[in-house]
């Protein structure tokens, strides 16, 4: 898995793909759940871009050391934060 990077501009484009994705998965205004944090979700999730705090969190789940594929924190990482190998 290759996590996306705040600071690689040719990422952008992938950031605003994960996030679509993220919000259709959490489309209503219950805050998303474990692992995420967001400081106010129902502000966030009608964002049209990748706001910092998702990158934010993504960088978090990141930098944790999964156990194994079924941890919570290493699942949303490879949904939502991730970009292909080649990419």
């Amino acid at each position: 898995m290759k996590l996306l990077s705040k600071s690689e501009p040719k990422d952008n484009d992938k950031w605003n793909t994960n996030w679509q994705k993220f919000q259709q998965a959490n489309n209503s205004d219950t805050a998303p759940s474990v692992p995420w944090n967001f400081s106010d979700w129902k502000t966030t999730r009608v964002k049209t871009t990748a706001p910092e705090e998702f990158k934010t969190e993504c960088e978090k789940h990141g930098a944790q050391t999964a156990i194994n594929e079924q941890n919570s924190s290493y699942i949303a990482t490879s949904t939502y934060c991730s970009k292909g190998i080649d990419e």
